[in-house]
């Protein structure tokens, strides 16, 4: 809830029409399709067949690279919440 009050405020509203959790939820993919193409290329992905090759590289450890462009200068702790109440 703090964070539909959050995103409220910055919206300067007071209803959502649609909230959207960032995370994956197998029972419900929103692609972000703005085309009719973009579906038909993402139904497309479920015949791509990979090689034992291929899924070992993909899960290989992954190892992150230093941070690069704007973000890099978000404070040592991380992003700051613009909402946070101190």
């Amino acid at each position: 809830m703090r964070e539909i009050d959050g995103t409220l405020s910055r919206l300067g509203t007071d209803y959502l029409d649609l909230y959207i959790i960032h995370r994956f939820d197998f029972d419900t993919p929103i692609i972000g399709a703005t085309k009719a193409s973009y579906l038909d290329d993402a139904a497309g992905a479920l015949n791509v067949k990979l090689t034992a090759e291929d899924i070992a590289y993909l899960e290989e450890m992954y190892v992150p690279h230093p941070i690069v462009g704007a973000i890099a200068h978000n404070p040592a702790q991380g992003v700051m919440l613009l909402d946070e109440k101190k």
